[in-house]
């Protein structure tokens, strides 16, 4: 699990980011999955998976991790 905030001064300062490996409901075994809170965790999105292969390909995705630089881009691998 990563955890990263924002610190630009931009639009999205403030807010926190968890990207994890997850395992989804379904025939697929791991995806990365994306969460963001705006009110400093006291609520959380909805989770966006970030992996692009086909839903139920039966892959592995794992070690996912994140950043977000200065400008508040979020950056995944």
């Amino acid at each position: 699990m990563w955890i990263g905030v924002d610190h630009s001064a931009g639009a999205t300062a403030g807010n926190v980011y968890v990207l994890a490996s997850v395992d989804p409901p379904g025939a697929d075994p791991l995806d990365v999955h994306l969460v963001r809170s705006e009110d400093g965790g006291a609520t959380w999105s909805v989770p966006v998976r970030v992996n692009d292969d086909p839903a139920g390909a039966n892959a592995w995705q794992w070690f996912g991790t994140m950043a977000v630089a200065p400008n508040g881009r979020i950056d995944v691998v």
